[in-house]
């Protein structure tokens, strides 16, 4: 499963469906402070790297349950 993220890139949540809003505001402040000049761009890319692994958490509880298996995520970012 491919996630693209960033500022001009689909939020999270519609990018899969079953995450928590919460994602999304996770992804989107880390975009802003990027932007503001607070996180260079090599933290932004751990801080979404550690996103991807809550994430990535977040889909296999979901896929435990019975549904598809998903292997993995590939972040863009």
């Amino acid at each position: 499963m491919d996630i693209v993220l960033g500022a001009m890139c689909p939020k999270l949540s519609e990018q899969i469906p079953y995450l928590s809003e919460h994602y999304d505001r996770d992804a989107d402040a880390i975009t802003r402070l990027v932007i503001r000049g607070l996180l260079t761009d090599g933290e932004a890319t751990k801080a979404h790297k550690r996103l991807l692994k809550h994430i990535q958490r977040e889909v296999d509880n979901v896929h435990s349950s019975g549904d598809s298996p998903v292997h993995g995520i590939v972040g863009t970012f």
